[in-house]
């Protein structure tokens, strides 16, 4: 038995979800966070709406700024803080202790896809379609450095659980891994022929996976940068969107596949599959005791998800 909820409906279902009620929005397809362990922000155009599992029914606070419609979101680890990335190419960063923007970053020139904090919460960086990389001091809103050599738009960025690696990946088909301290490109690996949408570093460190325009889900060894495995829907079934489990046991991946699916990642096996959504998932993540997930879709819905056993 699992079941899963739409802001503002809650369906039971057993086994796998075939359509039933969806609550239309508008929310964008990607720009998704998780806050804390029953909270998590969704942008809908040039607002953000931040939500609480207590209470489906209307959003905890909205937030308002941007001048673009909102393409990214990311949360600092704390849950204090929350980034925006437009269609303007603005980064915007709220105090969600006060609700007011604390900083509106500019330097990109085109619009942000990609944003992550730091694990300590000191930086935050944000990648764009002008395939670039910045990087941004969160005590004075000060870019700090930048990071070229992707040829194409900037998809996903993410720090290692220590903070010492930056990995990013982007329509070029490569992920790269950085320094973020040096600003130096320590590892280039062609990981596809055409977009790598996502790629997620695993709890413990050790891996670092992703998913690619082909279908493929690819896990690496961090340090040696060797391929474990390959495993994941194939057949050109995008995957636009990966996460990995708190416990690490387990990766969650959307796409064009419409479902979320959940693999082992001990062995690659798919274990669960999750549907609802009518259009691509963009957005995949955990919150994190690791029995609920969120997700948005090209559909326009925004579903939370408790997992059955």
């Amino acid at each position: 038995m699992w079941k899963w909820l739409t802001l503002g409906i809650l369906l039971l279902v057993p086994g796998l979800a075939r359509g039933g009620g969806v609550l239309p929005g508008e929310y964008h397809e990607h720009a998704l966070a998780v806050l804390g362990p029953d909270t998590w922000a969704v942008a809908a155009g040039r607002t953000v709406q931040v939500w609480s599992l207590a209470n489906l029914e209307e959003p905890m606070s909205v937030l308002s700024g941007p001048t673009g419609p909102i393409w990214s979101l990311a949360a600092s680890p704390d849950g204090r803080y929350l980034a925006a990335g437009d269609q303007d190419a603005v980064v915007t960063v709220w105090d969600l202790e006060t609700g007011e923007v604390l900083y509106s970053l500019r330097g990109h020139s085109f619009g942000i896809w990609a944003l992550t904090f730091s694990p300590d919460g000191a930086l935050l960086v944000s990648g764009a379609h002008d395939a670039t990389i910045k990087l941004w001091d969160m005590a004075t809103g000060m870019e700090v450095g930048i990071l070229e050599g992707h040829e194409s738009w900037i998809r996903c960025v993410s720090f290692s659980p220590d903070g010492e690696l930056l990995a990013s990946s982007s329509c070029d088909g490569t992920v790269r891994v950085w320094d973020p301290e040096t600003l130096r490109q320590l590892v280039r690996i062609k990981a596809g022929a055409d977009g790598i949408y996502s790629l997620s570093f695993s709890p413990d460190g050790r891996y670092l996976a992703w998913g690619n325009y082909e279908g493929e889900i690819k896990l690496y060894q961090v340090g040696s940068w060797e391929e474990v495995r390959v495993f994941g829907p194939g057949e050109h079934r995008s995957i636009y969107a990966i996460c990995f489990s708190p416990d690490g046991e387990h990766l969650a991946t959307g796409g064009f596949t419409r479902r979320l699916q959940i693999w082992r990642v001990a062995d690659g096996e798919l274990l669960s599959e999750y549907e609802g959504h009518t259009a691509q998932i963009w957005g995949v993540t955990y919150f994190p005791g690791g029995d609920w997930i969120v997700t948005t879709s090209k559909d326009g819905t925004c579903r939370v998800w408790e997992l059955g056993e």
